[in-house]
């Protein structure tokens, strides 16, 4: 808290942002995401699935999909995933599509407080509007946001609906018995604890549950797990300002996963996934990565 508060007194200064970071804070303004794409393809991953369009009937529960996974065509399988799982699962699924903005998430780690608390009472109203009971995130930026900045936001009306991350909602449907998994994954894992779900927030047993329930699965965990977790590099404006720092920084974290002896790592963050992802490229020790939805649309025999 103390590091945000100091950016965005360099920010209110006139200090900040970086020059790295006021392209993207320019995109948030102009196109309501931080990687400059048009709005009307924020909903192109779902074109094929069966999923409620909130702006044109209702839904129990919401998929908040993102920037990174809904713009990034190489994240889409993230959404894709999610989606087929929780309509597996029974879900009344619906989304935003075309008209989902930025979270918010972005801006405010690099200290832009006016730009995120101004994106922040557009998508309460938004997501107020929509009647869903359920948000369900991926992206821990995006869950964190929604959880515990907004609240923080003055003057701001309260998020009716309950939010949760990915991990939480499909470790409680099964829980529930909604979801069964019955094939054997026959693979030894370890997991990366994303720093917004893992120390900012406390979630770190919902996704060890899960992975724990895949009939084949071995857990293994690194050296420092949870809230001692080494960060992917990939947050906190690090990647898009200092690439190299943030390579550095996913290589550390690789090596440590490869001393445990599992055959790949597993995470539930969109920028972990391409942090880790474009360091594990250029190592090429046979190490794999996943993320959680992956491994459960192998293990319920999803199509």
């Amino acid at each position: 808290k103390v590091n945000e508060v100091i950016r965005a007194i360099f920010v209110k200064d006139g200090v900040g942002p970086m020059p790295a970071h006021k392209n993207l804070i320019k995109s948030v303004k102009n196109y309501d995401n931080p990687w400059m794409q048009p709005r009307t393809q924020r909903d192109r991953w779902a074109r094929k699935l069966p999923i409620k369009d909130l702006g044109k009937e209702k839904a129990e529960t919401m998929l908040f999909v993102g920037c990174t996974t809904a713009f990034d065509n190489t994240q889409w399988h993230v959404a894709q995933n999610t989606a087929k799982i929780l309509l597996k699962g029974g879900v009344d699924l619906g989304m935003l599509g075309k008209d989902e903005i930025c979270c918010g998430s972005p801006v405010a780690r690099i200290g832009d407080r006016e730009t995120f608390m101004n994106l922040a009472r557009r998508n309460i109203e938004l997501l107020n509007a929509s009647g869903v009971k359920d948000i369900v995130a991926f992206c821990p930026g995006c869950f964190r946001a929604l959880n515990h900045d907004y609240p923080e936001v003055p003057d701001a009306p309260e998020l009716k609906a309950k939010i949760y991350h990915t991990s939480q909602y499909i470790d409680k449907l099964i829980l529930e018995g909604k979801l069964k998994m019955n094939k054997a994954l026959n693979m030894r894992l370890t997991w990366h604890d994303p720093c917004h779900l893992g120390r900012h927030l406390g979630i770190y047993d919902p996704p060890r549950r899960i992975l724990s329930a895949i009939p084949g699965v071995e857990l293994v965990e690194m050296e420092r797990i949870k809230d001692q977790s080494w960060c992917c590099g990939g947050g906190g404006g690090a990647r898009t300002a200092f690439m190299d720092f943030a390579q550095k920084t996913a290589t550390k974290r690789l090596q440590e996963a490869k001393k445990t002896g599992a055959q790949a790592v597993v995470t539930a963050c969109p920028f972990c996934e391409q942090n880790l992802g474009d360091a594990l490229s250029k190592m090429d020790d046979g190490m794999e990565l996943y993320d959680l939805t992956d491994l459960l649309i192998k293990a319920l025999e999803i199509e």
